[in-house]
């Protein structure tokens, strides 16, 4: 089922003979009487009884969502080109590794520049995963 908060949604929520699973959490803007705001948008399931990880898979099995139903196939391209972009790396392909090591190091120095790199590398991760599967 899907669902909307205005703060971000706990991933396991327990309640009293049942629980919430929720998951694809992500922040969109949605616009209400001309304002616009932040919101969360996110998927969830409820279970049954005290949440398990095997409850949790079972559930989501079952629910059959498509886990990336709001991804274009036409778009998936553009989006791999734009994380590339985004990560400075667009010539990654020509590096060496001891070239990537070098980039890393002398960029990648905080906890927050960690953060910040390894979500947009997980984006690449994700728009190369999603490109391939299409050719």
């Amino acid at each position: 089922m899907k669902s909307q908060s205005d703060t971000i949604p706990e991933r396991i929520i327990q309640g009293k003979g049942k629980g919430h699973f929720n998951f694809n959490i992500h922040q969109i803007e949605i616009e209400e009487d001309g304002i616009a705001r932040t919101v969360y948008a996110y998927d969830y399931v409820v279970i049954e009884g005290k949440l398990t990880k095997s409850k949790i898979i079972k559930a989501l099995e079952d629910t059959k969502l498509d886990i990336d139903e709001e991804y274009d196939p036409a778009n998936i391209e553009t989006e791999y080109t734009e994380a590339k972009e985004a990560l400075g790396l667009s010539d990654i392909a020509s590096m060496t590794y001891a070239e990537l090591d070098t980039y890393i190091n002398n960029h990648v120095t905080t906890l927050a520049e960690v953060k910040a790199y390894l979500k947009k590398l997980s984006r690449v991760v994700l728009a190369i995963l999603k490109y391939s599967n299409i050719k």
